[in-house]
Order: structure tokens, then sequence, then C-alpha cells
């Protein structure tokens, strides 16, 4: 048997074997990584802290990969700023709790990207075009509220939760049964229900979608929804973490979402894998880089990002050129 038929999606052990390949391989890159950290890596430390920091960027790529599907929107980077700020405003000054946090913030985020997405759909602009310009008045409103924070609150801080508040959400098990539910919860949607089907063939070809009769403006709106209310869970979720999800300007905000973006990006390259499982398998391999990195004593900031970029490079470059000899 070549390894052409090995691999073959028709019959059962191909479709264990391709859903297999790129764990298999980020696994032995991790236990290189813990070689050359003499088992800090697969410590239970060291795992640990893989998997807190990869749940953030899970939910962040989940988010982006309905929002961006039919297009990149920048909006988005603002709205999961605002949103978190919601979420605080919510939680704080209406003492309305986890409630408030996430109420508060999945509402705001998905009333603001629906706003971006109706005005792109409107005025037919291009997506990248209009989500910059979006993104730079999002950001406008938080630089107003961080300025008005400067006059309401001593030392001139944002609004921010305290150090007690809403901290059940991001402590063992809670953080692994919200990664867990929203990974069900859009392997569900994505696989099981028509919506899914149609959101798939309207970011493949919303022409052709058209044609097989697919509502593809109800169904952008539909996605952009649930793309929306996740980033605004990963804001209320990394506002319960750090008590505060700080304002920016000059698209700033595009840096807040980086990781997670990469992890989107870096899941394109596992097509033989379900697409929610491989965005959470590339945040957990991100989170192993960065964590590797910093115990080899590596500078948080460019460095990691360079490396960062290397690796989601090489990692597509070869993926792509599997794909191609598939093909």
């Amino acid at each position: 048997m070549n390894a052409k038929a090995l691999v073959n999606t028709d019959t059962w052990y191909g479709r264990l074997i391709n859903q297999l390949i790129f764990p298999v391989i980020i696994a032995v890159i991790v236990l290189i990584m813990n070689l050359i950290t003499r088992g800090r890596m697969l410590s239970g430390n060291g795992l640990y802290q893989i998997f807190v920091s990869s749940i953030l960027n899970a939910i962040i790529g989940m988010a982006i990969s309905y929002t961006w599907s039919t297009g990149p929107d920048f909006a988005v980077a603002a709205a999961y700023i605002l949103a978190a700020n919601v979420g605080i405003i919510a939680t704080m000054k209406l003492g309305l709790g986890y409630f408030g946090l996430f109420g508060g913030s999945i509402l705001t985020c998905v009333v603001l990207q629906l706003i971006s997405t109706w005005l792109r759909i409107k005025l037919k602009l291009p997506s990248w075009v209009l989500g910059m310009a979006i993104c730079l008045i999002y950001e406008a409103f938080g630089v107003m509220y961080s300025l008005w924070c400067t006059k309401q609150t001593v030392g001139g801080a944002l609004i921010q939760l305290g150090p007690t508040d809403c901290k059940g959400i991001v402590k063992f098990p809670a953080d692994f049964l919200l990664w867990l539910g929203v990974i069900i919860v859009l392997m569900l949607i994505q696989n099981k229900t028509t919506f899914g089907l149609n959101y798939r063939a309207v970011s493949s070809n919303m022409e052709v979608a058209e044609h097989m009769g697919i509502n593809s403006r109800k169904t952008i709106y539909l996605g952009v929804t649930i793309g929306a209310a996740l980033m605004g869970i990963a804001g209320a979720f990394n506002a319960a973490s750090a008590n505060l999800v700080n304002t920016t300007s000059n698209l700033g905000s595009f840096g807040q979402i980086a990781r997670g973006l990469a992890a989107w990006l870096l899941s394109s390259g596992m097509r033989r894998m379900d697409p929610v499982l491989s965005i959470a398998l590339s945040s957990f391999a991100i989170s192993a880089l960065f964590v590797f990195l910093t115990y080899l004593g590596v500078p948080q900031g460019t460095w990691m990002s360079f490396f960062l970029g290397m690796f989601i490079v090489v990692f597509l470059c070869l993926a792509t050129r599997s794909n191609k000899k598939e093909e």
C-alpha cells in the first residue's frame, strides 16, 4: 500500500491518519523543545502554562474564522477592546458580576460587528478598506473613554475589575470547561447544522452558493454574529484574567488579537483536520513556542514575534507543499 492510498479519506483508517498527522508533528516538536529545556516544557507547570495561554488565542482564532471568512475585517479588533470594557463597566458599576462581564461584552461586540458588516454590504466596499476605517472609529471611542476615565478615576486609570472579581472563570476547571464548551458547540454548528454547511459554501464561493439557493446575506450576518459573540467571550475572559483591557489608537488594537489571528492562519495549513480542532491545536503550538522561548530567556516583544512569524511561514510552506503532492 503506497502513502497516497494510506491517507485516502475514503477509508476509516485514512480519515484517522489525516486527523492525527499534524497533532503528531506538533507533539514531536514539543518533545524536542522539552529535551532542550531539560524537561521543563512537559512538567505539570509547563503544560499548564501552555494550555492557559492557548485558551484566549483559541477563542479569538475561532472568532476570526467566522468574522474574516468572507474577507478581513479589522473592525473586530477594536470591537473586542470596547466590548471588554463595557463588560467591565457592567460588572463594576452595575454590580452584574459574571452576567455583566460576559453579557455586556458579547452584546457590545455583536452590535459593533453587525454595524461594520452592514456598512460593508450596503456600501459594497472591500472588507479590509472599510474594516480599517471602522477600526479607527471604534478606537477613537476607546480613546475618548480613556480620556473620560482620566477625569473620573483616581490616577486616571481605566475602570478595572477588582482583585477577586470574576476570577473563577480563569481558574481550573472553569477555564478548561469554557474552552471545551466552545469547541464542542462550534463543531456541532459547523458539522451538524444547515447553517454550518451554508456558511462553508458562502465562504468558499458566494456566487456559487447563491446559485444553489443559499441566502448569502442572511448566512453572513449569522456567521458574523457567532464570530462576534466568540470575540466578546474572549474579551470577557481576557478582562477577568488581566483585570482590564487597555484601549489603543492607530490600529494598535490589532496587536491584541495577533496571536489568535496567527492561530487561525496556522490552522489554514491543516486542511486534513476539522477546522475547529485545527485552530485549538494551532493555539497550543503557538503557546508552546512562546513558553519555550521564555524558558530560553528570549525577551518579550520583537524577537518572540519574529520567531512566531518564521514558525508560521515555515509550517505553511511545508503544509502547502504536502497538500499539492496529494492533489
